[in-house]
């Protein structure tokens, strides 16, 4: 049975906010995550954790609307082929950016308020690390001016302050306590010696994205006859496989989603030759060619 944590409902109404004169309230509740499997491919994770290789872990980078060709089609795609909805699954969320980054599309594209969206289009996020997932509930996020997250943000017609609050500079400093506590170091040195602004997801947004601890390879079993299609994000995550396991991860991938669901890679997976896995598996990729965001869509027949 798949053991996960659930850390944040929707509509909470005690989200992890920031307050000029007090620290921001921090999860009181222990972690104590399931893993499983041998996800753990690239390095830096401290035996401290006390985790099964330990020092092959994934790394936990993300961002805003990366692959933003991608992004910009996702709301047509969706409002297409699911116009009655579909059940949005984001595997390996990391710290949060890409399922909050979809849910302010989804709201902006398609004019659906916050209590329409999770109707419509409920986002459940995981990741197998727990801190990475007190970061995306936290949803406090710093930039350098050399970032390109806000640019991509603005370059899709989304007003960054309509859906976050720009904080304190001094703000970064329970973020990277958090990093620490979890011995995480993926922000990096550049974004620390020339921090520009931070910003933290508003609580109305924050309500609709639902986070768990969870190794989303323990959820690949068989769907049952029938059961509804699933709109699965797995971007830059199967990569971190060896090129066996890719091909068995395929299969069981193609056996978990009901047909007529859709999953969704990254641009990295390209480079780790994850199309080939899935396609010999059964999926249909639906497009081609390297200006093409449908490239990044596999459909389950």
């Amino acid at each position: 049975m798949l053991q996960s944590l659930r850390f944040q409902s929707r509509g909470s109404s005690s989200p992890v906010v920031f307050s000029a004169t007090a620290e921001p309230q921090r999860i009181q509740q222990k972690i104590q995550p399931h893993f499983g499997g041998d996800y753990f491919r690239t390095n830096n994770f401290p035996t401290q954790h006390n985790l099964p290789n330990a020092n092959k872990t994934m790394w936990h980078t993300s961002g805003f609307f990366r692959d933003s060709e991608l992004y910009d089609y996702l709301p047509q795609y969706l409002a297409e082929k699911f116009p009655q909805g579909v059940s949005i699954e984001a595997w390996g969320a990391s710290s949060g950016q890409e399922p909050y980054g979809l849910a302010m599309l989804l709201m902006q594209r398609l004019g659906l308020s916050a209590e329409a969206l999770v109707e419509r289009y409920p986002i459940d996020a995981s990741d197998i690390n727990p801190t990475v997932i007190e970061l995306a509930v936290q949803g406090m996020y710093g930039f350098s001016a050399a970032d390109d997250d806000l640019d991509r943000m603005r370059a899709l017609g989304i007003n960054p302050a309509d859906y976050m609050n720009e904080l304190p500079l001094s703000a970064h400093k329970t973020r990277e306590a958090i990093f620490n506590e979890g011995h995480l170091s993926f922000d990096s040195q550049e974004l620390k010696s020339n921090l520009s602004s931070v910003w933290q997801i508003k609580p109305e947004l924050s309500g609709v994205v639902l986070f768990d601890v969870a190794d989303f390879t323990k959820q690949l079993v068989p769907s049952a006859q029938n059961a509804p299609a699933r709109f699965v994000l797995l971007r830059n995550a199967l990569g971190h496989y060896k090129s066996a396991e890719r091909s068995v991860l395929a299969q069981k991938l193609f056996e978990a989603l009901p047909s007529g669901s859709a999953l969704v890679i990254g641009n990295w997976d390209f480079r780790q030759d994850i199309p080939a896995a899935l396609k010999a598996a059964g999926f249909k990729q639906q497009g081609n060619g390297a200006s093409n965001p449908k490239r990044f869509i596999f459909e389950r027949p």
